[in-house]
């Protein structure tokens, strides 16, 4: 039995199905579930005057992506009297920050999606999941998404 979900989402129709199976096996458990999004606060490099407040409007959009991508799950929690947080990450290595926030909340189950790529498609682009699998010792629903 778990009593803290931990949920990665990226706004991709498998982290949906996560979230899902996630709020499912909460509300059977009563446990609680903490939503997840990862910004890479670093994605271009900006030099002289202006860049920090591109830097600025960009995490701001960034947040703003987040709780979009976390405002269904968060209606779905509110009608099932769920207990549930979200958080946003700020992180260049979305597994590690995964990996950290699992740890930093006291989830004791994360569930994520995977994209279901083929073996071809996954040695090219990389699996986030697999790299969280590589690094965590939380337990790990993985829950496939189509390909």
């Amino acid at each position: 039995m778990f009593n803290h979900l931990l949920v990665p989402m990226d706004g991709s129709e498998c982290s949906y199905l996560a979230a899902d199976k996630a709020l499912d096996m909460a509300r059977r458990m009563q446990a609680k579930v903490t939503l997840l999004h990862a910004i890479d606060p670093y994605p271009f490099v900006g030099y002289g005057e202006g860049a920090a407040d591109a830097q600025i409007h960009y995490l701001g959009a960034g947040n703003a992506a987040a709780n979009k991508i976390f405002s269904t799950v968060v209606e779905k929690a509110k009608e099932w009297h769920l207990a549930l947080e979200t958080q946003i990450a700020e992180t260049s290595d979305t597994a590690k920050g995964i990996t950290d926030a699992a740890i930093q909340c006291g989830a004791d189950v994360i569930v994520m999606g995977t994209h279901g790529r083929d073996t071809i498609s996954r040695m090219i682009v990389g699996s986030v999941t697999q790299r969280v699998l590589a690094q965590t010792k939380v337990p790990v629903l993985a829950v496939r998404g189509g390909g």
